[in-house]
């Protein structure tokens, strides 16, 4: 039970940095350039406002969903669509340059408004193992070891990471798709059940 719980926490915050962003490359880059001290700074930003966005939006989540089906329904058809939208998307140029810079990259931190839906999303798959606040703090906690995993994946590998993700990019996608479908569909299932 514990370590399901460790590697569900530790998994959903290393998918969330695990595809090429500005903010990954930046990190790659002030590492190549050893420009150690604004690194170790992003850093810290990044792993701050991970915290502050998981563990915020998981608290919210678990305050206003509490007892309420509907909402509990609504999110769960969320993921369902999320899903079925993953999982049926067709690949892009994945060639395309992310443009970014330092400024950029802080600015990505801070208002990155996609962590609100991720971790709504996450809340809803896993709110039967986020019941107290010691749960969801432990998760948010090892989530962000996940996070600081990847970000250190992209400070040393940068180059071979974003080759090989490149390569499976598609299939990683898909993989994603199904999870939140099955997911989303299992607990919508389990909610409709458990009316009558």
């Amino acid at each position: 039970m514990l370590i399901e719980f460790f590697c569900i926490a530790f998994v959903t915050g290393a998918y969330g940095y695990l595809f090429p962003g500005i903010i990954n490359l930046l990190l790659g880059d002030l590492y190549g350039k050893r420009h150690i001290k604004p690194l170790l700074g992003i850093l810290f930003i990044a792993l701050l406002f991970e915290f502050l966005y998981s563990y915020n939006v998981i608290t919210f989540c678990h305050w206003v969903i509490q007892n309420n089906s509907w909402i509990v329904a609504t999110g769960y058809a969320y993921c369902i669509l999320l899903g079925a939208s993953l999982f049926l998307k067709k690949q892009t140029d994945s060639n395309k340059e992310i443009k970014w810079s330092l400024g950029r990259g802080v600015i990505a931190i801070v208002v990155h408004p996609q962590q609100i839906t991720f971790w709504l999303s996450v809340y809803v798959l896993f709110s039967d193992k986020l019941k107290t606040q010691s749960e969801i703090l432990t998760f948010t906690i090892i989530s962000l070891l996940g996070s600081l995993a990847i970000f250190l994946l992209y400070v040393f590998y940068s180059d071979k990471l974003i080759e090989r993700l490149k390569i499976n990019k598609r299939m990683l996608t898909k993989i994603v798709g199904f999870v939140y479908l099955t997911g989303g569909l299992w607990g919508l299932g389990q909610l409709l059940l458990n009316r009558n």
